[in-house]
């Protein structure tokens, strides 16, 4: 069973994990319950982001939001990682469509090894913004 979990920005705090708690409004409209504890961290709401259930190449957990390097035959570049409420699917897109060879700028993300060796988190769209106009 894949696991669930959150991730929300404080400010200049950096990131807490733990669940998203919808009952609670504290400031905020997102309230996340710190990873195995009872505190409750109120978060920017545009930064929350859930797991999607995948790790990268180096074993690092993969959220929304996270910018991928990608790797592959058919696949490379730099991609921003999407839920589409249409394929009710995580997506990555890629933000340069001049980097692929086929001129398809989505990767769907799936849990599997052969995949997993193809993906690499260098960042996320809330701390670096560069990465974003390469």
């Amino acid at each position: 069973m894949r696991e669930i979990l959150f991730r929300g920005k404080i400010s200049d705090e950096g990131w807490i994990y733990g669940s998203l708690d919808l009952s609670r409004q504290i400031g905020y409209p997102s309230v996340i319950r710190v990873y195995n504890t009872n505190e409750y961290r109120s978060v920017i709401p545009k930064s929350v982001g859930q797991y999607i259930g995948i790790l990268d190449a180096n074993g690092t957990r993969i959220f929304k939001d996270d910018i991928l390097k990608i790797t592959g035959v058919n696949r490379s570049g730099i991609f921003v990682v999407i839920w589409d409420d249409y394929r009710l699917a995580w997506w990555a897109k890629n933000i340069k469509i001049r980097d692929l060879v086929y001129k398809d700028d989505y990767f769907q993300l799936l849990n599997c090894s052969f995949q997993q060796s193809r993906l690499k988190v260098i960042g996320n769209i809330h701390d670096n913004t560069e990465l974003l106009n390469q």
